[in-house]
């Protein structure tokens, strides 16, 4: 018998418009994918993290499939507004869903396209954006970050910060690779540990632009950006040991600096380990609005390979 054809495929999904189920606020979408397996059965094969207040989610967590190249697979994407702890989608609200092959998706690279709440209807003005990309490398990055002297943004309380982590596509736009939980009322947070594969992190590729942004979670609106950078895995070799500016206006490429030359408050120390390079950086984070400047620091990174995670399967699938 002939060995099977077959690839890792990671897919990003992200959403526009979203139809809107909550009363005195905006839905709290979470995607699901599930996989035909014949007879129109189904088995969910992963889903997202829930976005809380957002008709526009793009979801930070990607999805993992085995692509057959000489194999037809089918898909259902299934976008929910969550309102409960349960795993059970049945008591959810169903936003819109998209079918497609895998095949599609991969070809196409990048998929946008209408979602409709059942074949013929569609829901609302609801889009769904699907990109694709084989991976080729295990390795991945766990990472420790805690910030100090953040910008207050809260009238009556501190700031609720969590971080995004942004990578440069072909197109030159920047694509969700990771987002931190919340921490609540705190101007000096630790974040959890965590980790993202290095493909998924920077396409493995050390010189592709990274951008890191620190936001200040509102429930009820729109986040606030505390302050942001860019850099590359390369350039935070260069600068090792030297001091990072940030200059006012559109972000800029990192430039090395005399570390003397910064107020002591406005420097982040950021500490990063890949494989057995260690280097020690500091990066300069400024306020969008008033130019605070504030610190984001002490990275650890971990090359190591991650373990595959679990299916989950389901029953039904609501909403079709």
């Amino acid at each position: 018998m002939a060995a099977q054809c077959v690839t890792k495929v990671e897919l990003s999904v992200s959403c526009n418009n979203l139809i809107d189920k909550d009363v005195g606020s905006k839905s709290d979408p979470l995607c699901v994918l599930l996989q035909s397996t014949g007879e129109d059965k189904w088995v969910e094969v992963d889903r997202t993290e829930k976005i809380k207040n957002c008709q526009d989610p793009e979801f930070s967590k990607k999805i993992r499939v085995d692509y057959y190249f000489e194999k037809v697979q089918k898909l259902k994407f299934g976008i929910y507004d969550i309102d409960n702890k349960s795993t059970d989608l049945g008591d959810d609200d169903f936003l819109g869903g998209f079918e497609c092959t895998l095949g599609q998706v991969v070809s196409s690279k990048k998929l946008i396209r209408p979602l409709e709440l059942k074949k013929g209807k569609p829901a609302g003005k609801g889009t769904i954006t699907i990109s694709a990309e084989e991976i080729k490398d295990n390795r991945a990055i766990v990472l420790d970050v805690e910030a100090r002297g953040l910008d207050k943004k809260d009238l009556f309380g501190k700031s609720d910060p969590f971080l995004e982590f942004f990578k440069q596509a072909d197109d030159g736009k920047w694509q969700l690779v990771h987002r931190t939980e919340v921490i609540k009322n705190n101007l000096n947070p630790t974040w959890k540990q965590f980790s993202v594969s290095l493909q998924t992190f920077c396409n493995s590729d050390l010189n592709k632009p990274i951008k890191v942004t620190c936001y200040d979670k509102d429930e009820d609106t729109s986040s606030d950006i505390i302050g942001e950078f860019t850099c590359t895995a390369a350039q935070l070799v260069e600068v090792k040991d030297h001091a990072v500016s940030m200059a006012p206006g559109p972000l800029t490429s990192l430039c090395p600096t005399a570390s003397s030359a910064l107020p002591s408050r406005s420097i982040a120390l950021i500490m990063i380990v890949m494989a057995l390079m260690t280097l020690s950086v500091f990066l300069k984070l400024k306020c969008h609005n008033c130019r605070t400047q504030a610190s984001l620091h002490r990275w650890s990174l971990t090359v190591c390979t991650p373990r595959r995670s679990r299916r989950r399967k389901t029953t039904r699938t609501p909403g079709w």
